[in-house]
């Protein structure tokens, strides 16, 4: 019987398929290149931040829906959205209701 392979979380597209579908090439957080994020957080690019914790930071956007538009944003790299832990969404969640 063969084996089931399970297709990576996060697609390579510079990955040959066998490497997908045997799930090597993943991108790896901790040789990432910074987000656009994190270089804000660090002081690398401008932003305006209206709050800040140990955990996350609310700045404005660059492109507002609505004056004051915020994005409540972790400070610790997460290179995608199905990774965060549950207590940061939660604690995520908290900031936006307070902000808001």
């Amino acid at each position: 019987m063969p084996a089931i392979l399970t297709p990576p979380r996060h697609r390579n597209r510079f990955a040959p398929e066998s490497d997908l579908v045997l799930g090597m090439n993943e991108p790896d957080s901790s040789t990432a290149d910074p987000s656009i994020f994190t270089r804000i957080i660090s002081g690398e690019l401008p932003g305006h931040f209206v709050y800040r914790d140990d955990r996350v930071v609310a700045m404005l956007t660059i492109a507002p829906i609505r004056p004051g538009h915020v994005m409540v944003v972790p400070i610790d790299q997460i290179d995608h959205w199905t990774d965060v832990p549950a207590d940061l969404w939660a604690h995520m969640s908290e900031v936006s209701r307070i902000v808001g």
